[in-house]
């Protein structure tokens, strides 16, 4: 028998999901089987699994160690990092809550398409340590290449907290961005449906109502400063969808300079070949808070600002 009591970072989650964290490796219907037959006690009894467990309860699992060591990863820290590793740009922490700032060219969060390659999520569990069965996650995730602010829970209240204000607009997200061409207004508000080809990982946007699913989407643009050939645009992003703002402005003849997928190839391979940029320069500059309450109110008002990397700082001055 394998026993393992609920810490603070476990609480306030359902017991299934705790217990699939520690039994990584086994299916859903093989954990939920055990429920039943009571090899998965909680305090002793019986459960299904849909109890929210509480700091201190006791998850006992009723295993034989080979069968416990079949279902589970062995819990051991990732080898050494390399020298050339990139380094944790912390913004922000307090003892609930984590932010920095992304570089450019890291994952987000690990997934089954990129094994052993090392993410962001993986940088701030380096950081934070071993916080019982409760790895960190973050509630705004970027593309690869898009670098800036985001903002990771290192406790599940916290995270559920977090998200809900995301869900019910009380976070403002900023972004940066150089594009191509003059932007002609100071201020605009674009919506457009939006659609998804998973086929070439794409975003497509339309200006009428697609036939297949689609999804409205908005940001709202403000120009900073405007060059020969290019702007300097402010976006506020109301929703969030993949590549959003990368294909809004495309669509309306303004691609993120770098932009292999939605850009113009041969203006960005100039800017490769002649400066190096060899990604989009589109920063996430900003996260603020707005009418929080309760757990997160000590961060209402709050606004966490990157810094803009090395090559957008350069791009800046080159081209404005």
């Amino acid at each position: 028998m394998e026993s393992f009591r609920i810490g603070r970072e476990e609480a306030n989650q359902r017991v299934d999901k705790i217990v699939m964290k520690i039994l990584d490796k086994a299916p859903k219907a093989f954990i939920y089987k055990m429920f039943r037959k009571k090899n998965i006690l909680l305090n002793g009894k019986r459960i299904s699994g849909q109890e929210i467990g509480a700091e201190g309860d006791e998850i006992e699992i009723y295993f034989t160690k080979e069968t416990f060591r079949t279902f589970s990863s062995p819990r051991l820290p990732r080898g050494p990092k390399s020298k050339s590793a990139p380094h944790l740009e912390v913004l922000y922490e307090d003892e609930h809550l984590l932010v920095c700032n992304k570089p450019v060219g890291i994952l987000s969060q690990p997934g089954p398409e990129t094994p052993g390659e090392e993410s962001l999520v993986e940088m701030i569990e380096d950081h934070v340590g071993a916080r019982g069965f409760f790895k960190p996650g973050i509630c705004n995730r970027l593309d690869r290449n898009t670098s800036g602010v985001v903002v990771a829970g290192k406790d599940v209240r916290t995270l559920q907290a977090l998200n809900l204000a995301v869900k019910e607009h009380r976070v403002e997200k900023l972004y940066h961005c150089l594009v191509e061409g003059v932007f002609q207004d100071r201020e605009k508000v674009l919506v457009s449906y939006w659609t998804k080809d998973h086929s070439n990982n794409r975003a497509k946007i339309h200006s009428q109502p697609p036939k297949e699913a689609y999804e409205l989407v908005e940001i709202r643009i403000q120009l900073l400063k405007a060059g020969p050939g290019h702007s300097l645009l402010e976006v506020d992003l109301r929703t969030g969808k993949s590549h959003q703002i990368r294909a809004q402005l495309a669509s309306i003849g303004h691609p993120v300079v770098g932009d292999f997928k939605y850009g113009s190839r041969s203006s960005n391979h100039r800017l490769k070949e002649r400066y190096g940029v060899g990604s989009q320069l589109l920063h996430a500059r900003t996260y603020a808070f707005r009418g929080l309450e309760g757990e997160l109110e000590p961060l209402d008002g709050k606004t966490f600002t990157a810094p803009y990397p090395e090559m957008f700082e350069r791009m800046m001055g080159l081209l404005l």
